[in-house]
């Protein structure tokens, strides 16, 4: 278990912005492929609720809620249904990583997707034989009697006395004289309780369900005053409007106007009317909502090249979203022909201007010389510094690693576990088995076995496969904890399965041998073939051993 000796920085906006980000916030492309949707239509959110929830399907509804932050409760509905989606197909770690900061209620919205722990029965313990007196439930001092046996000095009878281990109650003390000892089950955390598969995918369902009748729906002229009956929910009244030049003629007859001050499920819109006059009179804010409006079809059709326009006028007259925003388009070629010299400009204007996540992905880009900047490590350790210094949980790691790593700062480790310690303390799971590591160690901390596991757990709990080997090797060579070899199995292959090499290794000599799990040979070659596969050479050893016997 070694600190990395080279830096591996999460790619913050990067990777975010090609699962979410660009999906939804760039989707202006005109350009084959096509992007993802930012809206669904009522057929659509039907068909989802009636499939089975998988992650591109939740990846979806993500992008739509991202897209929708202008009707908080309609864009809730999104949330909760996409976190539901994760949860049922297993994908818990995205759901923590992307989803479950921008729920409302979080807490008790897991409480609804929770049911028993099938491991612990909801007791939040499990029951082990007790290795003091072996499952017999006696003092193992005293054998049950309550009283030891010793040889007077005087006198060559033997007599007895009060067994100090048990205080005469003649049962053990470890486990109480029951036999067993409990202890926090390991797959709820002692709470009792897990993710159910079954009520996530029926919240799916319910939420999908819930927005297609009615949660922030279009709703046609005709059939507003039948819904606003039914549902109860005041609904927008379309009324004819005359729009002012200045926009074409094509992106004119899409105008859906908006009654003014409309109040649409408790959110206050303005009319698409006003909006459209400050834009034209210079407002930067108003020519960003007004992109937002065509990318969205928010009191307009939707549009790509205007939304693309009015983030131009915007980001020219220094609006900073509308820069980072057009700069990520043109960086990843979104909506406008890839420019990645144009891309990274706006995206040095944002961060100049104190846009957070366009510093740290501005630090990201000039430390690996990519999308069209030169290799700057001097830069990215600046950006990347006044990212952390607001509180960017991702730059704040980056920053650790360059200063345990000596990377264009002195190396300084005491330094680096002050960064480590910001970002994990912010669930950043990378910074978490780091700075166990740190601990494991001794690295600018003294050494703390304690503090070791518990950062490890932290980090292995949100699926980081690195801190759940670390944890196995804990438990199987007894460090911290009490060796367990069958805890030591369940951490290897929570990592084994994310594709740790060295997990699966491991897994496998479990089961060819026997250790930890029933012996199956097949299921050993198994994981040694998997392991093998990604160039570990102890797995590779082991096969052409296995294929000379």
């Amino acid at each position: 278990m070694k600190q990395r000796a080279t830096v591996k920085i999460m790619m913050y906006l990067a990777a975010v912005a090609m699962f979410v980000l660009v999906p939804s916030v760039c989707a202006v492309t005109t350009q084959k492929p096509p992007a993802k949707k930012t809206s669904l239509s009522e057929t659509e959110l039907r068909t989802l609720a009636k499939a089975v929830p998988d992650a591109k399907n939740a990846g979806q509804l993500y992008s739509v809620a991202l897209a929708t932050s202008n009707d908080v409760a309609r864009q809730q509905e999104y949330l909760k249904a996409a976190a539901a989606g994760l949860i049922a197909c297993g994908k818990t770690d995205i759901y923590r990583k992307h989803v479950k900061g921008k729920l409302q209620n979080a807490a008790e919205f897991e409480d609804e997707l929770k049911d028993d722990c099938k491991q612990c029965s909801g007791v939040g313990a499990k029951e082990r034989r007790c290795a003091a007196c072996r499952g017999k439930g006696q003092c193992s001092t005293c054998k049950g009697t309550g009283q030891t046996m010793t040889t007077a000095s005087f006198s060559f009878g033997k007599q007895s006395k009060p067994c100090s281990k048990c205080n005469e109650s003649g049962q053990c003390p470890k486990c109480g004289g029951e036999g067993s000892t409990k202890e926090k089950c390991l797959t709820c955390g002692g709470t009792g309780k897990t993710f159910s598969k079954t009520i996530a995918t029926r919240v799916f369902h319910d939420s999908c369900n819930t927005i297609a009748d009615g949660m922030g729906m279009e709703t046609s002229q005709n059939q507003a005053e039948d819904n606003s009956a039914a549902t109860g929910k005041p609904e927008v009244v379309v009324k004819p409007e005359r729009i002012k030049d200045g926009l074409s003629d094509a992106a004119k007859s899409r105008i859906r106007p908006v009654k003014e001050a409309t109040q649409v499920h408790g959110v206050k819109e303005t009319s698409s009317t006003d909006k459209i006059k400050a834009a034209e009179n210079g407002n930067a804010e108003a020519q960003f909502e007004l992109g937002e409006s065509f990318r969205k079809g928010e009191g307009v059709t939707k549009n790509r090249d205007e939304a693309i326009k009015w983030y131009r006028k915007a980001a020219e007259r220094g609006h900073v979203k509308a820069q980072f925003i057009l700069g990520m388009c043109y960086v990843f070629g979104k909506g406008v022909p890839q420019d990645k010299a144009e891309g990274t400009k706006l995206l040095r204007e944002a961060a100049e201007h104190g846009h957070v996540p366009a510093q740290s992905f501005l630090g990201q880009l000039y430390f690996n010389g990519e999308k069209g900047l030169l290799q700057d490590k001097k830069e990215a350790v600046n950006w990347c510094r006044k990212a952390a210094e607001q509180g960017d949980a991702h730059a704040q790691y980056a920053l650790g690693l360059y200063y345990y790593n000596g990377e264009e700062v002195p190396q300084d480790k005491k330094e680096a576990t002050k960064w480590y310690r910001k970002a994990a303390e912010q669930g950043h799971a990378q910074a978490q088995n780091d700075f166990g590591l740190c601990y494991y160690n001794g690295e600018g901390v003294s050494k703390d076995m304690e503090e070791a596991i518990k950062w490890w757990r932290k980090a292995a709990e949100q699926g980081y496969a690195d801190a759940q080997f670390n944890l196995g090797q804990c438990y199987i060579k007894g460090e911290g904890v009490r060796q367990d070899m069958e805890v030591a199995i369940a951490w290897y292959r929570k990592a084994a399965e994310q594709g740790h090499a060295q997990a699966q290794f491991i897994l496998g000599v479990g089961y060819y041998t026997g250790s930890g799990v029933p012996q199956d040979q097949m299921e050993g070659v198994k994981w040694f073939h998997k392991a093998a596969e990604q160039g570990l050479p102890e797995a590779q050893k082991m096969l052409e051993r296995l294929r000379r016997q």
